[in-house]
């Protein structure tokens, strides 16, 4: 069986507009896909706490999932196009992952929609009709 699959793509944000504008102006994410040994490292396995009582039976317990899906921008991007700011000290390009954070504060939501998106890419299972 072969499987055909593709290791890189591109996205259009969403964030601000973006997809509204003409083409040639639209923010285009490059990024790529992680090998399956990085997906354990990058997607964190839920926490579970069991409660017992004293005869050592279960009685209770609960699950806990900590994620922060920025933190799988600096392992998927490649590069980031016609994405600029404005400061007093002139323009400011943002091409890569280092780029985006440092930015100002005000690119956070687009940081979260590329995190959720790249989440979304690395839980993507394989269509059966392939």
């Amino acid at each position: 069986m072969i499987v055909q699959l593709q290791t890189k793509g591109t996205y259009i944000p969403k964030w601000h507009g973006n997809r509204a504008l003409p083409q040639a102006e639209q923010i285009v994410v490059y990024y790529q896909r992680v090998p399956l040994k990085d997906k354990a490292r990058l997607l964190p396995s839920p926490s579970i706490n069991f409660k017992y009582d004293p005869q050592g039976k279960v009685t209770g317990g609960d699950t806990q999932i900590e994620s922060d899906h920025r933190a799988l921008i600096p392992s998927m991007l490649i590069r980031i196009d016609n994405l600029k700011y404005e400061l007093e000290d002139g323009e400011h390009s943002i091409v890569n992952a280092k780029d985006l954070f440092s930015a100002p504060s005000e690119f956070e939501d687009l940081a979260d929609e590329l995190g959720d998106f790249f989440k979304d890419e690395l839980e993507k299972k394989i269509d059966e009709k392939n």
